[in-house]
């Protein structure tokens, strides 16, 4: 291999590292291609899959038939392919070619590749390293993020200087519109959630509702039942037969004790 083969002479020196000379994602060997901003090499496979995702995610270059330049190569430097898997183990971010979209897409890879920026631009770290369980969940635009979403595309549009800088993924123009199909995502789901607690608020009051309805229909037909003529002879047959049932229990009570001054009362419901 000359170093002719390559666009710039660093790279073969790269190649040869140890863990260079194997896919980053799969340790096939002879990788010829690159995810630049992730610092890595990786087979022809992989980069297929690496072309589907955004330029935050991964910008793919061909070793053999693209053009490096001395930025291309400090993040190869800065980075390599045994530094990024050993912080994808440092969060147990499995090594599986099944698991490479989502690998790309946690927070703990979203902060590798700003770490790497920073440090080839020579620029302060003032984020903080995500923690393990953080560091594991893949990258969100939920509720909590439309605002930043909606000021990091503002900052995006106003500072035209690292406005075409393909390293910082969310600056460049591919990426605001996948910005704003995030917010849009965010707001989506946003409406989505209200409209689940809209219809669950709906049903409980559908059923408040029915239960107010069977408890008045309840409460006519009890009036209706109570104000009846059959009811009404129902209720004074029942207290005629109560009352032959105390006279009856009277005069045995009074032939059983004749000695007892104290006659039947009637009016006790403990004597019958």
């Amino acid at each position: 291999m000359e170093d002719s083969e390559f666009s710039h002479p660093d790279l073969l020196i790269l190649l040869e590292q140890f863990g260079n000379n194997i896919c980053a994602d799969c340790e096939e060997k002879n990788p010829r291609w690159s995810s630049v901003n992730n610092g890595i090499f990786i087979c022809s496979k992989c980069a297929r899959i690496h072309k589907t995702f955004n330029n935050n995610i991964s910008i793919v270059k061909s070793i053999e038939a693209d053009l490096w330049d001395d930025n291309d190569i400090n993040f190869i430097k800065k980075g390599g392919n045994m530094r990024f898997n050993n912080m994808m183990t440092e969060y147990n971010i499995p090594k599986l070619k099944d698991t490479i979209i989502y690998k790309y897409h946690t927070k703990i890879a979203d902060y590798y590749r700003k770490l790497l920026y920073n440090e080839v631009n020579g620029l302060i770290i003032n984020f903080p390293k995500p923690s393990l369980e953080e560091g594991m969940l893949k990258i969100g635009y939920g509720i909590n993020n439309m605002n930043n979403n909606l000021n990091n595309i503002n900052n995006n549009m106003s500072e035209n200087n690292n406005f075409n800088n393909p390293y910082i993924g969310n600056r460049t123009q591919n990426t605001i519109g996948q910005d704003w199909n995030n917010v849009i995502f965010s707001m989506g789901k946003v409406i989505n959630s209200v409209s689940s607690q809209i219809k669950s608020k709906m049903k409980d009051y559908k059923i408040d509702e029915k239960l107010n309805r069977a408890n008045d229909y309840l409460y006519e037909k009890k009036e209706k039942i109570t104000h009846s003529e059959i009811f009404q002879n129902m209720k004074n047959k029942a207290e005629n037969g109560i009352q032959i049932i105390k006279e009856k229990a009277s005069g045995f009570y009074n032939i059983h004790h004749p000695n007892i001054n104290e006659n039947f009362n009637e009016d006790k419901s403990s004597d019958i």
